[in-house]
């Protein structure tokens, strides 16, 4: 078993606690004092609640574990930055340079092998055979498939209140990439699964920044009959959970635990453990372990995707719906489920 494999032995799988003005040392390092410099170049910002702020919460740890001399966030939604930010990083002396989401994957296999004496991590995407570079992939189908089977069971339980007579569900995902469409895929199969004539609505907001569009597009989709909206789109589904308290329905949260966000009105998040993929990756670099070239997936059946317990809900989702969803879990580990994955 690979190194990377060793998710489910460190998982923290409380809320995240999120600084996203900066890292701060605290505790006993375990190697001595470091000169190295992460560099944290991403797609989007950190306030997230979510994606990026979980793998900024890792990179903290590392920090942390590591004595990292500087954990260095750069951030822009717009696509025009992103090469720039990720060639200024290793011109900056940052030898260790994690990038993310999926849209940064071109300019890693671009600028990698110009910097071979720097590392660099891709999270969200795959890239395989350069030696400087491992990447991280999340199983966010298998996710989005219990979701569904979560939300189809949900939107026949008419006598909760919120749930209409109309057997509809939604999703919102940020933009039409090749991630997003894994999560609607893995939700549909999860819907179906459970019952084809339910009937999911969907859209793409075409952006993870905009919490008021996210917000619009799901209350059009609470108007339309959707009882329970799966949001995959970062800041976007901010507004989605916002449009759920709004509309007097449900939302599932993504990536991190949004269950407190909106209370009462997010039934469970579909959380990716970017916070620990990072930090495992950071951990090979510090500690001489580099599996260069590699590409590591994380997913529920290696606890690298888990769902929030249903706590915060209460009594809303029934005892036997929370059995047929853990039963989902299982046979997804047990490989009697198998999700499809488009890339």
């Amino acid at each position: 078993m690979r190194y990377m494999k060793k998710v489910a032995a460190i998982l923290v799988l409380g809320a995240l606690v999120l600084g996203v003005v900066g890292c701060s040392n605290s505790g006993e390092n375990k190697t001595k004092s470091s000169n190295s410099k992460i560099a944290y170049v991403i797609t989007g910002t950190l306030g997230d609640e979510g994606f990026f702020d979980s793998g900024y919460e890792g990179l903290c740890r590392a920090k942390d574990e590591f004595n990292v001399q500087e954990v260095k966030s750069i951030e822009s939604f717009d696509p025009v930055d992103w090469e720039p930010n990720l060639r200024n990083a290793a011109q900056a002396g940052y030898d260790l340079i994690f990038a993310g989401g999926t849209p940064m994957k071109d300019y890693v296999e671009k600028l990698a092998p110009q910097f071979p004496n720097l590392h660099f991590v891709l999270f969200d995407g795959k890239i395989t055979g350069i030696e400087n570079v491992i990447s991280v992939e999340y199983g966010e189908e298998q996710g989005a498939y219990v979701a569904g089977v979560l939300a189809a069971l949900m939107t026949t339980e008419t006598d909760i209140e919120g749930i209409n007579p109309e057997k509809k569900v939604g999703f919102i995902g940020g933009m039409d990439i090749a991630v997003g469409q894994n999560w609607l895929n893995g939700f549909k199969q999860g819907v179906k699964a459970i019952d084809p004539e339910i009937e999911v609505l969907s859209a793409f907001a075409g952006t993870f920044g905009d919490p008021g569009k996210g917000k619009e597009l799901a209350l059009a989709q609470y108007e339309q009959g959707a009882d329970v909206i799966l949001h995959a789109a970062g800041d976007t589904g901010l507004g989605v959970l916002e449009a759920a308290k709004v509309a007097g329905r449900y939302a599932i949260g993504s990536d991190a635990d949004q269950d407190n966000l909106q209370p009462g009105h997010v039934l469970t998040s579909i959380m990716k453990r970017v916070d620990n993929s990072l930090f495992n990756a950071a951990e090979m670099h510090y500690s001489d372990k580099w599996e260069g070239g590699q590409s590591f997936m994380y997913n529920i059946e290696n606890d690298g995707v888990v769902l929030t317990d249903m706590s915060v809900i209460g009594d809303k989702v029934p005892a036997e719906i929370k059995a047929k969803v853990q039963s989902a879990i299982d046979d997804i580990k047990s490989g009697k489920i198998k999700v499809e994955r488009i890339r």
